[in-house]
C-alpha cells in the first residue's frame, strides 16, 4: 500500500496552479489510486467551480494529471 494524494487545482491570477481541495488515501497500486481519485472528484462535483485540473502525488512526486471533464489521467513527464 502507498499513500496517495489527489489535489483539485485552479489557476490563480498569476496563472499558477493553486490547490483548492485535496484527499489522501491508501491504495495498493496505481490503477486503484486512479479509480479512487476519480470517485473522490465525482463526489466533490467540481464541475461548477474554477477547478480545472487534478493531480495525484506520492510524496512530492506528481504521478498523474488530468483536466477535469476528461476521462483519462496522463503521465506528467
Amino acid at each position: 500500500m502507498a499513500l496517495y494524494r489527489v489535489e483539485a487545482l485552479e489557476r490563480n491570477a498569476l496563472g499558477l496552479h493553486q490547490t483548492v481541495d485535496f484527499h489522501e488515501y491508501d491504495a495498493p497500486d496505481l490503477p486503484a489510486a486512479l479509480a479512487a481519485a476519480d470517485t473522490w472528484l465525482r463526489a466533490k462535483d467540481f464541475g461548477q467551480t474554477t477547478v480545472t485540473e487534478a493531480q495525484i502525488t506520492v510524496g512530492e512526486r506528481i504521478i498523474a494529471v488530468k483536466e477535469l471533464g476528461q476521462s483519462t489521467w496522463n503521465d506528467p513527464s
